[in-house]
Formats: structure tokens, C-alpha cells, sequence
């Protein structure tokens, strides 16, 4: 990835949902980057390590969880995703903060660099 092209980042662009949202940005002419355990750089929900090389170049990040976010653990994991993406300098959308600070819950659905 250059270091001038900023992207979109979709978790889970491979699947139903992801694909769907990958293939609207693209029909929008958003740069997107597919973020999955078969894409460049690789990512993967349960390797953090994939989380920060997967943000290179990133302007904002679409998050879906596989299989779903009702499973045990998988809000804490979203959840460790995105601290880790706020100690890197992003923040939640300012609408999902609003929302979040509102119902006291955490922000899994759009974050946008700072």
C-alpha cells in the first residue's frame, strides 16, 4: 500500500455482509482494502498481531465479527480491537460517540482516524 492512498478498511469483506459493503464503496469509488485471514496484510480476529499492520494507510474501518457477535468473548474481542485502534489515534464516528456516551456502550460498527 503507498503511503498516500487512504482506504477503507472492511472486516469480513469476504463474507455475506462484508462483500456486500465492499462492493458499495467500490460502486461509490471509495479506495477499499478487504480485511480478512486471506488478505494483504492478512487480518484475523483472533491474532491481535494482524490488528495494526491491517490499519496501514486506513482512513476509516467497516467492523463485522465472524460468526456473530452474540458468541462468548466476541464483544471483548471487538472490544480489545478497539482500544488498541484508539491507542494508534483513532476514534469512534462522532454520531456512534454520541450514541455511545448515551447508552454507555462500546462503539463496533465505524471508526474513523484522528
Amino acid at each position: 500500500m503507498s503511503g498516500n492512498t487512504k482506504h477503507t478498511l472492511v472486516l469480513g469483506g469476504t463474507g455475506k455482509t462484508g462483500g456486500r459493503i465492499v462492493e458499495r464503496l467500490r460502486a461509490r469509488g471509495v479506495q477499499v482494502r478487504v480485511g480478512s485471514r486471506s488478505a494483504q496484510p492478512p487480518f484475523d480476529w483472533d491474532n491481535p498481531a494482524t490488528w495494526a499492520p491491517a490499519l496501514l494507510d486506513v482512513e476509516a474501518v467497516y467492523i463485522t465479527f465472524q460468526p456473530d457477535l452474540a458468541v462468548p468473548g466476541a464483544p471483548d474481542t471487538v472490544r480489545a480491537f478497539g482500544e488498541m485502534a484508539a491507542t494508534a489515534g483513532w476514534s469512534c464516528c462522532p454520531a456512534a460517540a454520541r450514541r455511545r456516551r448515551r447508552r454507555r456502550k462500546s462503539c463496533s460498527h465505524r471508526c474513523i482516524r484522528d
